[in-house]
């Protein structure tokens, strides 16, 4: 599972908590539950045979993840409302921050990003060099199924694509807003920007 900052031992999937239900929104490319078969838009409702209605999401995470090598049986409901168990084995897995490719026949570059974790800024510049250095006139930034993480790191990465401007606004205790400014010295800044979110 991977929640805010991925551990390495995991099966391959990002949860979100919809309708009080832990539910998959993401299956990560090559991973053990792509392989066993998990789709993402299932909710799991059972670990190893044992409900986890009213847990929170980190306790059923932490109830999913385990040593390498060892399995973990997912109780399974798909939106139709029929349910399946499915087994998966736990592996070390070594997933990027950052990754991108050129979007198939055109100039555009996609760039995805799993989390705002720790090296997010400094692998997302990376990856836009790389990008504007294959040939990418433009940039799509995917952050769908992304968790979250570190403001910091939010703040800077946005700091890259904005000339200018409020990222965010954050609260003092006295309920004051704290308007928090781009960087600057961003990088892309002068190149056409999607941005994918769920």
């Amino acid at each position: 599972l991977s929640l805010h900052d991925a551990l390495p031992i995991c099966v391959g999937a990002v949860l979100d908590m919809q309708n009080s239900v832990a539910t998959v929104v993401r299956v990560i490319p090559g991973s053990p539950a792509e392989k066993a078969g998990l789709r993402a838009g299932e909710s799991i409702v059972r670990v190893d045979g044992a409900s986890v209605a009213g847990e929170t999401l980190d306790q059923i995470v932490t109830t999913v993840r385990g040593p390498a090598g060892t399995s973990v049986t997912l109780g399974l409901q798909d939106p139709d409302g029929s349910s399946r168990d499915l087994t998966i084995v736990r592996a070390e897995l070594d997933i990027p921050l950052v990754s991108w490719a050129m979007a198939p026949g055109t100039k555009d570059a996609v760039i995805r990003l799993e989390s705002f974790s720790t090296g997010a800024t400094k692998d997302t510049v990376a990856a836009i060099k790389a990008a504007r250095a294959a040939g990418a006139v433009g940039i799509v930034l995917d952050l769908r199924a992304n968790p979250g993480g570190y403001v910091n790191e939010a703040a800077d990465v946005a700091s890259q694509f904005l000339a200018s401007g409020v990222v965010y606004i954050s609260e003092d205790r006295s309920g004051t807003p704290v308007p928090h400014e781009v960087a600057g010295g961003g990088i892309a800044t002068d190149i056409p920007l999607v941005v994918l979110v769920d």
